[in-house]
């Protein structure tokens, strides 16, 4: 099989479609062209149900073929697509997906990945979806505004799911070879079946060059899936809508460099990844944080923080000047760790020691499943603790009260209203404005399984319960 979505081709894909519309025309306008797309889609989609459904499927090289064969088919046409017609959001998920078809799959992903946040960054204001105002029931600017943007963020759920197992990505990268011919499936079975010796035995003979090659291209997708998630909470900050979380995407490809990690991070020297996912040998940028209003750079609160004297004389602060001593701002640590991130990491680093001078201990695995479960919410932790025992779950529903999560309401209710004491020291509040250099990173451990741990840059909606332990989260 050729390449047949190469770098360079995809790069083409950032220019203009013309010069009167840089994006091209709303495909839905023009129903024969659009639903032949959609069918390729849901061909290729068909396919991909049949094979992974089927038992013993991949000996079957009949629908292995005419699955390779529907993706290829959506792949051209969606290539085609966005270079001549539309750059079009839900168009290229499509596209995206159909990398993991291609000869180069991670590789190719990565590219598109990127193609992602290039399109965002310099095409929002006109990206389709985006139909033509007499068909938006908005009237004012701001709604006209806010429905577009809905427009264009409601076919990315589609790419980037609701849930971990809900990305579009999600089981095919769990059959991309990813060390040799392993696949994360085979990690994720031999993490079932207690066999991860044996596997990773295996994974260090059929470690590669093209091993490195993966784990970066890897990082590329995440590093793209990153951006492009901020991008568009700007987007949505400025429409007044709620935003689209990537995480579980990033943590589809988070799990695939862990179980690179796990497997041979003893055959990189060193391992060329930061606890961000980011090549070391890169210097991570700090990402914009979304703020209704721009801060002009000379009204940055630059002071210092005044004593207690200064502010429990008369309860007013007085003008600060240069001869009041700095306060540093640190965040309280506990012999040296400074949060329950950061404590998980000197757990890795602990299970990979034992992990290169103990390869036959259970140590290691054992450290691994604390940092796993250190991640897990209460529903998962019980589950995976509880299994199918579906009487059991329901018990700790009913004593635990999470069988019943709404809220009693005490608006009705009335309150004591207690006297400030005069001697609590005021907090100096600056609306609009942080202090530089308070902000603290944002800091995730490699974890060896698929985690929904929250970036802070990513807002996120509150669903629903229905009261089972499934639905409960922290």
């Amino acid at each position: 099989m050729s390449d047949v979505s190469g770098i360079g081709k995809m790069a083409g894909l950032t220019l203009p479609i013309s010069d009167d519309a840089s994006c091209g025309s709303y495909l839905k306008l023009d129903r024969s062209a659009y639903r032949s797309i959609r069918n390729s889609y849901n061909t290729a989609q068909s396919s991909f149900r049949q094979l992974i459904e089927t038992p013993d499927a991949s000996s079957d090289l009949s629908l292995v073929a005419q699955n390779q064969t529907n993706w290829l088919a959506l792949h051209d046409a969606t290539f085609e697509a966005l270079s001549s017609k539309t750059k079009d959001i839900e168009i290229l998920g499509w596209f995206i997906s159909s990398q993991l078809y291609t000869d180069k799959p991670i590789s190719n992903l990565a590219s598109s990945l990127t193609l992602l946040q290039s399109l965002i960054e310099a095409y929002w204001a006109e990206l389709h979806p985006k139909p033509p105002v007499e068909r938006l029931k908005a009237e004012t600017e701001q709604e006209k505004l806010r429905e577009w943007t809905e427009y264009r963020t409601r076919p990315l759920l589609q790419l980037v799911g609701e849930s971990p197992d809900s990305t579009a990505l999600y089981v095919p990268l769990q059959m991309q070879p990813i060390i040799g011919h392993i696949t994360l499936a085979d990690y994720l079975k031999a993490e079932r079946t207690n066999t991860m010796a044996s596997l990773k035995e295996e994974a260090l003979q059929q470690y590669s060059q093209l091993t490195e090659q993966t784990v970066m291209s890897l990082a590329q997708c995440y590093k793209a899936l990153d951006s492009s998630e901020k991008l568009v909470a700007n987007h949505c900050l400025e429409a007044g809508i709620t935003t689209v979380s990537f995480k579980f995407i990033k943590s589809n490809i988070e799990e695939l460099i862990n179980a690179i990690h796990f497997l041979v991070a003893q055959k990189f020297s060193p391992w060329p990844l930061d606890e961000h996912l980011q090549p070391i040998n890169e210097q991570p940028t700090s990402a914009p944080t979304p703020s209704s209003k721009p801060v002009n750079p000379e009204e940055t609160l630059t002071t210092s923080v005044p004593s207690q004297n200064s502010l429990n004389d008369g309860m007013t602060a007085e003008p600060l000047t240069n001869t009041q001593s700095d306060i540093s701002i640190t965040t309280t640590s506990i012999n040296g760790i400074q949060n329950r991130d950061h404590a998980f990491q000197q757990v890795r680093r602990i299970a990979d020691y034992f992990q290169q001078t103990e390869p036959h201990s259970p140590v290691t695995f054992l450290l691994e499943r604390a940092i796993r479960w250190g991640y897990l919410s209460l529903p998962e932790l019980m589950q995976e603790m509880v299994g199918s025992e579906q009487k059991a779950l329901n018990q700790i529903n009913q004593v635990s009260g999470m069988d019943h999560l709404d809220k009693h309401d005490l608006s009705n209710l009335s309150t004591v209203s207690t006297d400030i004491d005069p001697f609590t020291l005021p907090t100096l509040s600056a609306p609009e404005h942080s202090i530089p250099g308070t902000e603290q990173p944002s800091e995730q451990p490699y974890r060896s399984d698929n985690s929904t741990h929250t970036s802070p840059d990513t807002a996120t909606t509150s669903q629903d319960s229905n009261g089972s332990v499934s639905e409960f989260k922290w």
